[in-house]
């Protein structure tokens, strides 16, 4: 009996060897063969393409005198995968200063593109363009209470006083029946292209060519740096420049002496047919009607 006791033993300390030598496999095979996939696939997930925007071009008259140009705003995006509980707009709305309204009208159109797919969960989408120094600044330290955004520097149009409106046309957010057509040469939601007049028939001239980065992410979309310090970046390309035939100081001249008046004033150069002037009157501030 005591014999059969003893291989009773032998075969119960055998088996938790087995056992424990079966475990051990198994963790062994998770440390190196799981464990290396898994690494494989969050370094290809923590580089990211982004796209750069270029910087559109600048429209000039006769003599080199700024029509429209540019300045240095800052875009408020949005990262919907680190985006926690959604995002509390009447406390953004109160840090910008903005009406709750306009913020929550922003958003919910935001959270439309996530749910059709137009806009992907994984990349950021601005929100709320054009922000000043200032507002962006004061937004910038409550940043930590709106988890999933951040501040990207950008640029908005801007227009001399008394620009010929109706000859230059302006600038507007891209929308989906558009999208359909500015897709293949770059365009996503969220962009800005030219409507009517100059912006709109020079759009391709003045936009531009956009460039590619490549950023290192953590798991939240946080921005650790650059992949390989930039060397893989493509940079964008800015837009073209426009002169036009255009006497600034006489369209302005001219626009002055059709305040609050209605009718037309145009000036040719009689040795070229160069359009020197041209007012229309009603007409309207391009600084005003700028994102529609």
């Amino acid at each position: 009996m005591m014999e059969n006791a003893a291989r009773r033993r032998a075969s119960v300390f055998l088996g938790l060897v087995v056992t424990l030598f079966v475990l051990l496999a198994s963790q062994l095979f998770n440390l190196q063969i799981l464990d290396e996939r898994y690494h494989a696939a969050a370094e290809e997930n923590v580089v990211k393409q982004r796209r750069t925007e270029p910087v559109r071009g600048e429209i000039y008259d006769r003599h080199g005198e700024k029509i429209a140009y540019n300045i240095v705003v800052y875009d408020l995006e949005a990262l919907y995968v680190a985006m926690e509980e959604g995002l509390d707009t009447e406390a953004l709305a109160e840090a910008l200063g903005m009406p709750l309204a306009e913020v929550q009208e922003r958003y919910d159109t935001y959270l439309e593109g996530i749910n059709t797919g137009t806009i992907p969960k994984v990349r950021k989408y601005p929100i709320i363009r054009a922000l000043d120094t200032t507002t962006s600044m004061r937004l910038r330290e409550q940043l930590l209470d709106f988890p999933g955004l951040s501040l990207s520097p950008s640029s908005r149009r801007e227009y001399v006083q008394y620009a010929p409106a109706h000859l230059l046309g302006y600038m507007g957010e891209i929308n989906k029946n558009e999208l359909k057509e500015y897709t293949t040469n770059g365009y996503r939601m969220g962009d800005y292209i030219g409507r009517g007049g100059i912006e709109s028939e020079f759009e391709y001239a003045l936009r531009g060519t956009n460039g590619e980065a490549y950023i290192i992410e953590d798991v939240y979309g946080a921005e650790r740096g650059k992949y390989e310090e930039g060397t893989n970046d493509i940079q964008a390309s800015p837009g073209n420049d426009l002169y036009l035939t255009i006497d600034l100081a006489l369209q302005q001249y001219a626009r002055s002496l059709m305040e609050n008046k209605k009718g037309a004033v145009v000036a040719i150069d009689p040795r070229t047919g160069e359009i020197l002037t041209l007012v229309s009157t009603p007409d309207y501030d391009l600084s005003e009607i700028m994102g529609v």
